[in-house]
């Protein structure tokens, strides 16, 4: 996530998704309407069309133009780097609610045509930028997960270096740095004043974060290493040498002392004020808060107290399959049969038995890739579509592993082809590999890779807003559907990995009851990292990392996995009890997939579309 302003990615969330038709209807009320008048795509009138587009391309140039994660995503120049700005978030409010007017006075559209999939995302983006202003003040610019000089880094890691003007242009970027610092500094007194200050354990950890970034010149974020200077060394030495120069003084004599008074403040008079309890609920207007980003990361409608009971009934569900496979574990000879008696004593076993504990980065990285070598041949039983981009598993940047509990995956763009999941290889005692083979399968193939980069080939030539939407619950839903899918296909043949697929399944359903009880129902952080104990094999430092992503870093954006991944497989048996023996794993993909990621009310309109059609062909 990246800081919170016009800058910032608009494409992670889309928040108050109410409807994707040009009618503001409420996800429920649209979701039982679609399914009354679902129907084949069929044509749309030219003037709707070019209306749709016209406003879409208003949107998306706007985006373009004020959003420096886009435009790294896409390829053009960076030349401001992002800063924190209220007056920037209440224009993009007041522009997405124009956008909203204007797609209100267009009628309804025929479900799945390409004219209703673009307004469905053009309305989901507009809306998430008209709630701009009332999240603002809500962002955690520091923490590990809502880090946004993260994005900034980025963006300096992916300038090149071909002619000596490109090194004029880098030390303009470093040197809004500590311009960048100042204006966090800025933000973070700010939200004091409107009654929001990080809790205790949270300060803590972002303090230790931004110390990696305040360090000296050979180390900091805003160092070029060699390597990327080699081909302008060869053009002119002397402008290398200088530029090195001043880019050293540029950390020691602004960008250092801007990170010492951001620390000397967020460290002593911040901290000693820091609440010791954790949520969103805690503060004004922060239920309201809440309550709008978990309409945002499902795009449907659940309440919170709703997603919080289907938590608690999943987690004793998968904790009855954990315990069976754990019994059969017991019943058979071998080292691990002494360890099942209880479930404690047998998780402790997965987190600290030889053959589960990674000795090195590359062992993590190995096990990763030869699991989604075994699977890849049978994508074909599931899939007729296939992506073609590579893919890759590389090691998380050190200097993010201490507040990072896992990883990332990125996707391929206009700077890297190949899309890579950035893993956590630090701290190796405290891994378990156990539920690798159901991670490789999240992060890659049939998961985020397989899916994005199979979106950036469907999409290539849609307009750019259906190019670059996503939704937390779709992406992250299809990524937990996806590793549930590789079942099916022959993986998890080792009943140990199996059981750790199980575990990432109850650790995705624990979730669901932690981020609600912690933002909205006044659970403690001492009693959310009981139950998280509880319910995970993962190490103390782990679970700390993620309570702090629940109710700190980014509230409501860890119930998409769940939530997602149930409504796939919901939209998935809807289908195979309609068409019975009829129904075809590959086509029901298909229209998922191959249309692009909408919002899952949207989606469920399009899956009903396809089924009518399907039953009118007997």
């Amino acid at each position: 996530m990246a800081f919170p302003t016009r800058s910032r990615a608009l494409a992670t969330s889309c928040l108050l998704l109410a409807v994707a038709l040009p009618t503001a209807l409420s996800p429920a009320r649209a979701e039982a309407q679609g399914r009354g008048r679902a129907r084949a795509p069929g044509s749309v009138a030219t003037g709707d069309s070019a209306r749709i587009t016209a406003i879409a391309d208003a949107l998306w140039g706007r985006i373009v133009a004020t959003t420096a994660g886009v435009r790294l995503r896409t390829g053009l120049p960076v030349q401001r780097l992002p800063v924190p700005s209220q007056e920037d978030a209440e224009e993009d409010a007041a522009f997405g609610r124009r956008i909203l007017a204007q797609l209100d006075s267009i009628g309804a559209l025929p479900v799945g045509s390409e004219a209703w999939s673009l307004a469905a995302v053009t309305r989901a983006r507009a809306m998430e930028m008209a709630d701009e202003a009332d999240a603002f003040w809500f962002r955690n610019p520091v923490s590990p997960y809502g880090n946004g000089f993260v994005g900034v880094h980025a963006i300096l890691g992916a300038q090149r270096f071909a002619a000596p003007a490109d090194l004029t242009r880098y030390l303009d970027l470093a040197g809004q740095y500590a311009g960048v610092v100042d204006a966090v500094h800025g933000y973070l007194r700010g939200q004091v004043r409107h009654g929001y200050r990080m809790p205790k354990p949270e300060v803590v950890a972002a303090g230790t974060l931004l110390r990696q970034f305040r360090t000296e010149p050979a180390r900091s974020p805003l160092a070029v290493a060699d390597a990327r200077l080699q081909t302008v060394r060869g053009q002119d030495s002397a402008a290398v040498a200088r530029f090195q120069e001043q880019l050293a003084a540029e950390v020691v004599e602004r960008v250092n002392p801007a990170f010492d008074r951001l620390l000397a403040w967020l460290e002593g008079p911040y901290l000693a004020q820091a609440p010791v309890t954790v949520g969103l609920a805690q503060y004004p207007g922060g239920e309201a808060h809440y309550r709008r980003l978990v309409r945002a990361s499902l795009t449907f409608d659940r309440t919170p107290e709703q997603i919080h009971e289907l938590g608690l009934r999943e987690i004793a569900r998968i904790t009855a399959e954990l315990d069976s496979i754990r019994q059969a574990l017991g019943r058979a000879a071998g080292e691990a049969a002494e360890h099942t008696r209880t479930r404690e004593a047998f998780h402790q076993y997965l987190r600290t038995a030889p053959r589960f504990v990674p000795s090195s980065p590359d062992v993590m990285r190995d096990k990763m890739l030869g699991h989604l070598a075994a699977l890849r041949p049978r994508l074909g039983e599931q899939f007729a579509d296939l992506a073609r981009a590579p893919y890759d598993v590389r090691r998380l940047d050190p200097a993010l592993e201490a507040g990072m509990t896992y990883g990332y995956y990125r996707q391929p763009s206009a700077a890297d082809s190949t899309g890579v999941y950035f893993f956590n290889g630090g701290q190796l005692a405290q891994k378990t590999t156990v539920w690798f083979e159901g991670l490789a399968y999240h992060e890659i193939h049939p998961g985020h890779h397989f899916h994005l980069a199979l979106v950036q080939e469907v999409l290539a030539n849609k307009h750019p807003l259906r190019r670059n939407y996503a939704s937390t619950a779709y992406t992250e839903g299809w990524g937990e559907y996806a590793a549930a899918l590789a079942e099916l296909m022959g993986g998890y043949r080792d009943p140990f990995d199996l059981y750790g697929r199980r575990i990432m399944e109850l650790y995705s359903a624990a979730r669901l009851v932690l981020d609600t009880g912690l933002n909205l129902l006044g659970w403690s952080h001492e009693r959310a990292l009981a139950y998280l104990r509880a319910n995970s094999v993962i190490s103390d430092a782990e679970v700390a990392s993620e309570v702090l992503r629940y109710c700190c870093d980014i509230p409501g954006q860890a119930l998409g996995y769940r939530m997602g991944m149930l409504t796939f497989q919901r939209l998935r048996t809807r289908a195979e009890q309609a068409l019975g023996p009829r129904f075809d794993p590959r086509a029901f993909h298909r229209v998922i997939l191959a249309d692009g990621p909408l919002p899952f009310f949207a989606l469920e309109q399009r899956v009903d579309a396809w089924l009518a059609q399907q039953q009118g062909v007997r």
